[in-house]
Parts: C-alpha cells; structure tokens; sequence
C-alpha cells in the first residue's frame, strides 16, 4: 500500500481519478473502492472529464473516466 498526502480534496480527486482511470486503459474492468462509493471530489473529477474537458492528449483517459461514471463511479 502507497500512502500519499495531498493538499486538497480536490487534488484527491485528480490523484484517485488518475489511478483509476490508468487501472481501465491498462486493462481492469471493475476499478474501484472495496466498500462505500468514492469521494465527491472523485466523482466531480471523473464527471469532469467525462464531460470532455480534457485535451485531446488525454483522450485515453476521457473514454476510461467516461466508463466510470457509466458505472454508477
């Protein structure tokens, strides 16, 4: 286990959406926490980028943020 600090709940929110959307494009098919539901800055994140508001750079990680919030995340 990893153990990260971070400044803010929304950086929580960028840290754990980069994880989890790295865990869909390499492969995983049900990212996600063991119990409860993510944060709210989490899914604000994903739902931000979801909503298209990557560059196109990003575009592996829009579709897998995109699959998330699909999936109730």
């Amino acid at each position: 286990m990893e153990v990260v600090i971070v400044p803010c709940p929304a950086a929580v929110g960028r840290l754990v959406a980069d994880v989890a959307t790295q865990m869909l494009v390499g492969g995983a098919r049900t990212p996600g926490p063991v119990t409860g539901s993510p944060p709210p800055a989490v899914r604000q994140e994903l739902a931000r980028r979801a909503a298209g508001h990557l560059e196109r750079a990003d575009r592996h990680r829009h579709l897998a943020a995109h699959r998330l919030v699909r999936q109730g995340w």
